[in-house]
């Protein structure tokens, strides 16, 4: 009979795994880049899958808010799964802009699952903006 060590872990991978994957993914957030160029903020965020017209962008003075619902397809519905990890659903994203925008001059693209939305900075967030060099003494 040959002595196989117990090891108190050794399921813990599996309980996660079938257990708290499904409940993240129940509440799906798209990762986001967030960055600025001289006269705008730009927001990209990885959303694959999801039609255009399922997809909501909501602009405030200094947040975007990206929203909307990955539809499970006909044949996925009949599909007899072994492993489903793709996430259907509502997803919600907030994020805080780095300046006061124009959110009445916002514009989207939408390419390869990549969605990225360029605002114009206000003219007075580009104004507060001043580079300066040090003094030499």
């Amino acid at each position: 009979m040959a002595i196989t060590k117990w090891d108190p872990f050794s399921g813990l991978d599996e309980f996660f795994e079938e257990s708290i994957r499904p409940m993240i993914a129940r509440r799906m957030m798209p990762a986001v880049d967030v960055y600025e160029s001289n006269n705008d903020v730009i927001v990209k965020s990885t959303i694959s899958g999801i039609k255009p017209e399922d997809i909501d962008i909501t602009v405030g003075d200094d947040y975007i808010e990206i929203s909307g619902e990955r539809k499970e397809e006909e044949e996925e519905r009949k599909a007899d799964f072994f492993r489903k990890e793709i996430s259907i659903g509502a997803f919600s994203r907030t994020v805080k802009l780095p300046s006061p925008v124009d959110k009445n001059a916002a514009d989207s693209d939408y390419e390869n699952g990549i969605l990225t939305i360029r605002v114009p900075k206000t003219k007075e967030s580009i104004e507060a903006t001043k580079k300066i060099k040090p003094k030499i003494k």
